[in-house]
């Protein structure tokens, strides 16, 4: 395996999906008070746009109207969007995951309250009516049902200690998710530097690579894989 470093995306933190479009939203700063969002090109180039271009795309028009529920930036959210055209949204380390109809309207907050005080970092959905969960400081992964609420599948138990961290067997700091076209499941892992998948059957965890530093995103465009290092963004060729 090769790593291609990526120009102008390391200080990559969210990264959005729409079809074949993929935006980085970028935080600089002691603060992160300044924000840019490029559109990875297929060329591995980046072309910067404006977070209401960004949010256009994934939400609509009436992003408007839901912005004005938070005083964080929707583009630092997660954004998900189900088959049957709901979005659900959720901000790093928050209790809630908030969900609202294609016209832009609050209908639901599903609460996280599952998971002996670990908060969630990242969702990402699995249609029809399922969506995944992270919890880094819990080591662990967590599936749950749209419709009932209920969780189904967790890889992990929720401690507070990563004292088996190093086996191939446990998640270490997950702090990110990604499902691709054909339903797999990847999840780096910042504290191990392993990225492990669930296939769609969602029987084990698989071990898919162990990297030389802390990894923080993977994430797929125009058919090629990228991943978020301690040292940048890089493509996987391998």
């Amino acid at each position: 395996m090769k790593l291609e470093k990526i120009v102008g995306l390391d200080s990559l933190s969210v990264v959005h999906k729409k079809e074949s479009d993929v935006y980085c939203v970028c935080t600089y700063g002691n603060y992160n008070e300044i924000t840019k969002i490029f559109v990875l090109n297929s060329d591995n180039g980046i072309t910067e746009i404006e977070a209401h271009e960004l949010l256009i795309d994934l939400v609509g028009p009436s992003y408007t109207e839901m912005q004005k529920l938070f005083s964080v930036g929707l583009e630092h959210f997660s954004i998900q969007r189900s088959s049957d055209g709901f979005l659900y949204l959720h901000f790093y380390q928050e209790w809630d995951v908030f969900k609202f109809d294609s016209n832009g309207k609050l209908i639901d907050k599903i609460p996280i309250h599952f998971s002996n005080g670990h908060t969630c970092y990242d969702i990402k959905i699995e249609n029809p009516d399922h969506l995944w969960l992270t919890f880094p400081t819990g080591h662990t992964i967590a599936r749950i049902n749209l419709s009932t609420s209920v969780v189904e599948d967790t890889y992990g138990q929720f401690e507070w200690q990563d004292t088996d961290s190093q086996s191939n067997k446990f998640l270490a700091y997950p702090e990110s998710l990604w499902i691709d076209d054909e339903g797999m499941l990847y999840i780096p892992n910042m504290g191990n530097n392993k990225l492990f998948t669930l296939d769609a059957t969602r029987e084990g965890l698989n071990l898919d690579h162990i990297f030389d530093e802390p990894l923080w995103n993977y994430f797929k465009s125009n058919g090629r894989e990228y991943v978020k290092l301690q040292s940048g963004t890089y493509q996987i060729i391998r």
